[in-house]
């Protein structure tokens, strides 16, 4: 939710979260992140010095939230742009010429693919010869709480027992009772 992208930011820029600590440096190259939510860790990357940011998602409502919060910290920094844009993107098919990003991150991401190989091959053709890219080791396709379902379905590895429709279904259901649920899954509001 919004929230987290901006604790996903704080975090960066004041805590040294474990992403941060585990990121390659940043400062000149173009970057490049793939699912990037509400944009908290592509603000965070774009204050380390990067040349440009670029953060991509399928979802509009993340990329404007991502926007008016890049937006809101150009005007705590007194106006100083940042070198960041965010674009609705699919990582199956992206948009951008071979070798455009020396950095590419594909954090918390990949258990959204329909195609993960797809889209790792993708990922690949935008990086640049030397470039580096960042999918941190935590997967949450086998994880405890898979398609990050911790907070509207209490067993844990559903994902691994039940088909996706079934827990989407499950879920629209329990957000009539608990229509809190939408914050968290605000694709359930529509098909």
């Amino acid at each position: 939710n919004r929230k987290y992208a901006e604790e996903q930011f704080l975090n960066g820029v004041w805590f040294g979260s474990p992403l941060a600590r585990e990121m390659p440096p940043v400062w000149g190259k173009r970057v490049l992140e793939i699912g990037c939510g509400h944009g908290g860790i592509c603000c965070y990357l774009a204050t380390l010095g990067a040349k440009s940011v670029v953060g991509v998602d399928l979802r509009k409502d993340h990329i404007e939230f991502g926007r008016a919060l890049a937006a809101r910290l150009e005007r705590d920094r007194g106006g100083a742009p940042l070198p960041i844009r965010f674009g609705l993107t699919d990582a199956h098919q992206l948009g951008f010429r071979e070798g455009s990003f020396a950095l590419v991150l594909a954090d918390n991401v990949f258990e959204h693919f329909r195609d993960p190989a797809r889209a790792m091959a993708e990922l690949h053709r935008v990086l640049a010869p030397g470039g580096e890219l960042v999918v941190p080791i935590f997967s949450s396709i086998k994880s405890k709480w898979g398609l990050h379902l911790k907070h509207g379905i209490k067993l844990p590895w559903a994902n691994l027992v039940f088909s996706e429709e079934t827990i989407v279904e499950a879920l629209k259901a329990e957000s009539k009772r608990r229509p809190e649920l939408l914050e968290y899954y605000p694709g359930l509001k529509g098909d």
